[in-house]
């Protein structure tokens, strides 16, 4: 099996290095579901993004330790609500991404942030809301990763 291509040019291929976009399948106001759910998947390069089965959350399992990158738009800030999302592994509290307070921000503002962690195998990841209610948007909002090496 191939694992790696380098072109003439120099471009390197890796066609099968873990790799997930996952989008909602709900869009609109007051949704309260936690973890955020991606359940349209879009990529699933080395089935590490997990849709189903017993205690399954949409999420990314590492197939491998290594150095992993992901990014997120995960929601929106709904109206004068408190908005903010953290990335989980493991189920605990990894990192705070972004945080909007009640009127620091106009309803409806959104972020994107992304961050690399360290992961060994079987680590799982989550995007999670840390207020509800919030909005999604099908269009827009997406999680993603990749094994970095």
């Amino acid at each position: 099996t191939e694992h790696m291509r380098i072109s003439a040019e120099g471009r390197v291929t890796k066609p099968n290095q873990p790799y997930f976009l996952a989008k909602p399948t709900a869009s609109g106001d007051g949704q309260t579901r936690n973890p955020y759910k991606f359940e349209n998947v879009i990529h699933n390069i080395g089935n590490g993004f997990v849709t189903s089965g017993t205690g399954a959350h949409e999420r990314f399992v590492a197939p491998v330790a290594g150095n992993y990158y992901f990014a997120t738009q995960a929601g929106y800030l709904q109206g004068n609500t408190n908005f903010g999302t953290r990335l989980s592994i493991n189920g605990s509290h990894y990192a705070e991404l972004a945080r909007f307070i009640q009127g620091s921000a106009a309803s409806h503002a959104a972020f994107g942030a992304s961050i690399i962690v360290r992961l060994s195998v079987n680590d799982y990841v989550e995007m999670v809301p840390m207020y509800t209610p919030y909005h999604l948007n099908t269009n827009t909002n997406y999680f993603c990763g990749m094994l970095m090496g």
